[in-house]
C-alpha cells in the first residue's frame, strides 16, 4: 500500500492514539480494581452484607446446570469464594492493570482484565449495577480486538507501531456517541421536568450521591450559571456527539477539546470514581495521529511537519514510524497472500460489528420504548448477553433527586441493647452548608436489575432494608465486621447478642418523610 489515499490525501492513520487509550483504559481498570479491593469482601464476604457464597448456595439448591450459572451468573468464584479471595482477585486485576499502562503482554492482558472485571461486578451483584460497570466491561470487551502490540516507550524512540482495525475503533466511537446523546434523551423524555426547565442544576450538586467540596462550591454561584449549566450539557451531550463521525480534523478537534473540559469540570465537582477518565480515554479515540502531532509537546515530532511530504510518508503504515500489523505476513506465506489465521482474523471485526451493532440499537430503543415487543418477544434474545454486561444502554442522570437520603445507624450500651435503624432524608435548599464523606454502602439508582437479566431462584425483591439491615446484624457478631462501613467507626461497644434487641420501629425500608432542618 502506498502513503495516500486515491484522492491524493495523506492516509488517517491512529496508531499512536491507541497506545494513549491503552493506557488510559489501564489507569481506569488500576482505580476500579484498586478501589473493589477495598470493599468487595465487606459487601460479600462471608460476614458481609449480601454474603456471596449464601446467593450462590441457592444457585445450586435450585438445581442450575453449572453452564447454566456460569451463563446466567459469569463469575470465576464459582471455583471458590473465600474471603482472601475477594481481596486478592481485585489486586490480581489491579497488577494486570499495570501491564495493560506498559504495553506489554499481548492481546490476552485484555482479555484477563474483562474476565476479571466481570467476575468481581458479578460477585458484588447490586453493589455494582452501576452505568460505569458496564461502560468499562463494554469498552474493555471491544479493547480486546485492537492491536495486540504497541508502547509509548517504542512511540517514543520511534519504533513501528501496529495500526488498529478501523472497523474496532468505530465501534468504541459508537460506545462514546451512544453514551453522551442517549442520556441527552433520557434527559428529555424522563426528566422533563427537571432539565427543559433549567432546573436540574439548581440542586444537583446538594442531592448528588457522593457530593464534593468543588460541587458545594459551584452549588454557591448565582442561578443563572446553574441554568446556563443545563445547556451547556445538552451541547455535549446533544449535539456535539455527531461530530465524533465525521471526516474533517477540525470539528473532531473540537469536540474532543470541549469533552475533555466536560469531563473534567464533572470530576472537580462530584465524586464518580473512574467514570471520567474512562470518558476521557474514549474520547481519545475521536483524534488520530496528526492531531497528535499538533496537541503533543512530547515527542520530537513538531505540527510543521504535517504540511510536509515527508511527515505524512513517515505517519501512515510502512513507514519508519506506523507499520500495519494487518500487512506483516510471514516470510513463509506467498506474496500478496495472507496466511489463513490471518485473514480470519481479518475479517473478525466486521463480524463483531455485525452483532455489537444490532444488539447496542436493541438496548438503547428498548430503554425508551419499554414496550412488549422488546421486553418480550425479544428478551429470549436479549438474555443471552445481558448476563456479561458488554452491550448496554445508558442514561446518565435522566431526572435529579430533590431529597438526599442520609442513613444513620444508631447504638447504644444501656442494659437493654437497643439498636435503631435510622433514615433522615433533607429536602434540597438552594445552598448546603454539610456534606458527609463516601461511603461504600450504595444501591443501585432505582434498586433495579438491568434489562434482560434475571434474580437467582429464591431471591427477595431486595431494596434498601436489605442492605442496611445486615449492618447491626453483622455488628452484633462482631463490631470489626462492619468498623470499615460505617463514617466514624464502629459506634457503640459490642453488642452481645441478646434476645432484648429491639428495634425502635419495624425497619421496612427508608423513611423518606420529611424532616425540619
Amino acid at each position: 500500500m502506498g502513503g495516500t489515499e486515491a484522492t491524493g490525501r495523506p492516509r488517517v492513520t491512529q496508531a499512536r492514539t491507541v497506545v494513549l487509550f491503552r493506557v488510559g483504559l489501564g489507569l481506569t481498570f488500576l482505580a476500579a480494581f484498586l478501589s473493589m479491593a477495598a470493599q468487595l469482601r465487606d459487601l460479600v464476604g462471608s460476614r458481609g452484607l449480601l454474603p456471596l457464597g449464601e446467593y450462590l448456595g441457592r444457585y445450586q439448591a435450585a438445581g442450575v446446570s453449572w453452564l447454566g450459572r456460569i451463563h446466567t451468573f459469569p463469575t470465576l468464584f464459582w471455583i471458590d469464594h473465600a474471603d482472601p479471595l475477594l481481596t486478592a482477585v481485585p489486586l490480581l486485576g489491579a497488577a494486570v492493570s499495570l501491564l495493560m499502562i506498559a504495553g506489554v503482554g499481548g492481546r490476552a492482558v485484555p482479555v484477563l482484565l474483562w474476565i476479571l472485571y466481570l467476575s468481581c461486578v458479578a460477585a458484588g451483584r447490586d453493589f455494582f449495577y452501576y452505568q460505569w460497570d458496564n461502560l468499562l466491561l463494554e469498552t474493555s470487551f471491544l479493547a480486546i480486538f485492537l492491536p495486540a502490540r504497541g508502547t509509548c516507550a517504542a512511540w517514543f524512540r520511534g519504533r513501528p507501531l501496529p495500526e488498529p482495525s478501523p472497523v474496532v475503533v468505530v465501534l468504541l466511537r459508537w460506545v462514546l456517541f451512544r453514551l453522551l446523546f442517549e442520556s441527552a434523551l433520557a434527559k428529555i423524555v424522563y426528566g422533563a421536568d427537571d432539565w427543559l426547565t433549567l432546573k436540574a442544576m439548581t440542586y444537583y450538586y446538594e442531592t448528588a450521591p457522593l457530593p464534593s467540596w468543588g460541587g458545594w462550591l459551584v452549588q454557591q454561584f448565582p442561578l443563572h450559571f446553574h441554568q446556563a449549566s443545563v445547556f451547556v450539557t445538552f451541547l455535549c451531550e446533544l449535539v456535539l456527539p455527531f461530530l465524533i463521525f465525521v471526516r474533517p480534523r477540525a470539528p473532531r478537534l473540537v469536540f474532543f477539546v470541549l469533552q475533555a473540559g466536560f469531563q473534567a469540570i464533572i470530576a472537580s465537582t462530584s465524586n464518580y470514581g473512574f467514570f471520567n477518565l474512562l470518558s476521557f480515554a474514549l474520547s481519545l479515540l475521536v483524534l488520530d495521529d496528526r492531531h497528535l502531532d499538533l496537541l503533543s509537546t512530547l515527542g520530537r515530532r513538531r505540527a510543521a511537519r504535517v504540511a510536509t511530504g515527508a511527515a505524512a510518508a513517515s505517519s501512515v503504515p510502512g513507514s519508519p514510524a506506523i507499520s500495519s500489523e494487518r500487512e506483516v505476513a510471514p516470510a513463509s506465506a506467498a506474496p500478496g497472500r495472507r496466511p489463513p489465521l490471518g485473514a480470519a482474523l481479518r475479517y473478525a471485526p466486521w463480524g463483531l460489528a455485525a452483532l455489537i451493532l444490532p444488539a447496542s440499537t436493541i438496548e438503547g430503543v428498548a430503554y425508551f420504548s419499554r414496550g412488549p415487543f422488546f421486553n418480550q418477544e425479544l428478551a429470549p434474545l436479549r438474555r443471552l448477553y445481558a448476563p456479561f454486561r458488554s452491550v448496554n444502554d445508558y442514561h446518565l442522570f435522566p431526572g435529579i433527586v430533590r431529597e438526599r437520603i442520609v442513613a444513620e445507624i444508631e447504638g447504644s450500651p444501656l442494659p437493654v441493647h437497643l439498636l435503631v435503624l435510622h433514615a433522615r432524608a433533607r429536602r434540597a435548599r438552594r445552598r448546603v452548608h454539610e456534606h458527609p464523606g463516601r461511603a461504600p454502602l450504595l444501591r443501585s439508582p432505582g434498586g433495579r436489575l438491568p434489562d434482560g437479566a434475571e434474580p437467582v431462584p429464591g431471591e427477595g425483591p431486595g431494596g434498601a432494608a436489605s442492605l442496611l439491615l445486615p449492618v447491626p446484624l453483622r455488628h452484633l457478631g462482631g463490631p470489626r465486621a462492619v468498623r470499615r462501613l460505617l463514617a466514624q467507626g464502629a459506634g457503640p461497644p459490642a453488642l452481645a447478642a441478646d434476645p432484648l434487641l429491639l428495634p425502635s420501629r419495624p425497619l421496612t425500608g427508608l423513611d423518606r418523610a420529611p424532616r425540619a432542618a
